[in-house]
């Protein structure tokens, strides 16, 4: 525990033993390596034709990571922690739509309707 890469056990933890911090790290690095690989298999090209795409499932990883971080660096409020996942739900869907995004708003806001086509 003396290099820091252990936390000591809080009062909102349900684990009974320390953990190390960062392990968000190792599971950014895991799914950044996946994507690359995934990249090129000629199966899933297809993912790939849409830069939006990617980035979106990249930029929602980096905000979940970085709050993940700051989590273990500063136990944030639970609100932020909160905020950060809409946050990268939101990027998520946004970076779906790409260029439909206007267009499906206006149709499923004005009718009710909530399919996405």
């Amino acid at each position: 525990m003396h290099l820091g890469i252990y936390t000591s056990i809080r009062a909102r933890d349900i684990h009974t033993q320390v953990k190390p911090r960062w392990g968000g790290l190792a599971m950014y690095g895991g799914m950044v390596v996946a994507l690359g690989a995934a990249s090129l298999i000629p199966y899933l090209s297809g993912l790939f034709e849409e830069p939006a795409r990617i980035a979106g499932i990249v930029g929602a990883m980096t905000l979940i990571l970085l709050t993940g971080l700051a989590d273990d660096a500063w136990d944030i409020h639970w609100v932020t922690k909160l905020a950060a996942q809409v946050g990268a739900a939101i990027i998520l869907v946004l970076s779906e739509l790409g260029s439909k995004w206007p267009q499906w708003a206006a149709s499923n806001w004005t009718t009710g309707c909530c399919r996405l086509s």
